[in-house]
């Protein structure tokens, strides 16, 4: 079984948690019998842009394999102008597919994971070799007003193309069936890794340990939870939060650490990757996601795995897998504010097995993968 992904994201060296779940999920696939290869077109965006990366990012092609994965990425700097992206996405996909017919023969299926611009691209290679082409949907853009009216009548274009749609959850599904997508959707969510997020015994520690691990950016919110601690403190001094991540608002955010007295209970740890993270949570009390939309909530997912209750703000994709056995829900920060208050004087019990298999059942990989061959009748 030969499947091409067309991920709109990707792990790479500069941004290395960038769609880290369908390096997951790719993973999966080809210890699983699938033969996977990534076709990934990397648009470094122009926001990012420096001399150094400009010379890095300038039609840079390379091939590899890891993890049991083909790779084939293509590096570029992205423009402003869509058509021109759309144009280059499937030119550069083509030759891409058309290398890989003469060495390996036609494969069995394309998957997009996100729609735009790889849906676009995938409707147009699908017709031109006659390969069936699905999409596996992430985005939060859909609640964010990330896409113009351009961008969102290509994707609906694209995605009633498509054989079928998989949304990562009943919310994001909802979202869809809204712009009138006519493909059929499926909701099948996101893998955990059973092995590396799983309980292991805590230290000790009298304070109230919160972790939050998110790319730091406003939509986020951390600024906002800051505050939170910020008016928790001056009766409640026992907490630490560990703030897993990087982006352009991390400046802001330890400025507001500085300025408002936060430094021994905050702490910017940037980036790590998923075994550190699972040691952190091991080694913490609740995990707090602050986010107005989350479409799955992978980092919620993870927590709960480990054994480790989340205090969430009502974001919908985890309310597929969030329930009152394993965390809080809230629905304002003040609501928030309250129920750390309430931990910081006396924490609640949860069960830790059941919240791990709870998760395990619902998203190991051998789970995921099976759903999504039955989905693609194989």
């Amino acid at each position: 079984m030969k499947v091409i992904y067309l991920p709109a994201e990707y792990p790479t060296k500069d941004n290395p948690l960038g769609g880290i779940f369908v390096l997951d999920q790719a993973k999966a696939f080809a210890y699983n019998g699938f033969k996977v290869c990534i076709f990934y077109n990397y648009f470094l965006s122009l926001r990012k842009l420096t001399f150094k990366n400009f010379l890095k990012f300038f039609f840079r092609y390379e091939v590899f394999k890891k993890h049991k994965v083909n790779h084939r990425f293509t590096f570029l700097i992205s423009t402003y102008f869509e058509k021109i992206k759309l144009f280059l996405d499937f030119y550069l996909s083509n030759i891409k597919l058309k290398k890989y017919i003469e060495e390996n023969g036609k494969p069995d299926l394309l998957l997009c994971h996100f729609s735009y611009p790889v849906a676009n691209t995938a409707a147009k290679l699908s017709k031109k070799y006659n390969i069936p082409f699905y999409v596996t949907e992430h985005s939060t853009g859909y609640f964010t007003n990330l896409f113009n009216q351009y961008q969102l009548k290509i994707i609906i274009n694209s995605l009633n193309k498509a054989k079928k749609v998989f949304a990562v959850s009943t919310h994001l599904k909802n979202r869809l069936i809204k712009l009138n997508i006519k493909t059929e959707i499926k909701v099948i969510g996101n893998i955990v890794d059973p092995k590396i997020f799983k309980i292991k015994k805590k230290n000790r520690s009298k304070n109230l340990r919160l972790i939050i691990v998110c790319e730091l950016v406003k939509k986020k919110r951390v600024q906002d939870l800051l505050q939170i601690l910020k008016e928790i403190k001056p009766k409640h001094k026992n907490f630490k939060l560990s703030i897993i991540g990087d982006g352009p608002e991390k400046s802001n955010l330890q400025n507001f650490i500085h300025e408002n007295n936060l430094i021994k209970n905050v702490k910017i740890y940037g980036i790590l990757n998923k075994r550190k993270i699972a040691n952190f949570m091991n080694n913490s009390d609740f995990l707090i996601s602050a986010s107005k939309i989350e479409t799955f909530g992978i980092t919620i997912a993870e927590a709960i795995s480990s054994g480790l209750p989340c205090i969430i703000y009502n974001s919908g994709g985890p309310n597929d897998f969030v329930k009152i056995t394993n965390s809080y829900i809230v629905h304002s920060f003040k609501e928030m504010k309250n129920v750390i208050i309430k931990n910081l004087i006396k924490r609640k019990k949860f069960d830790k097995q059941k919240m791990h298999h709870h998760i395990k059942k619902k998203f190991n990989p051998k789970k995921i993968v099976e759903l999504y061959k039955s989905e693609l009748n194989f």
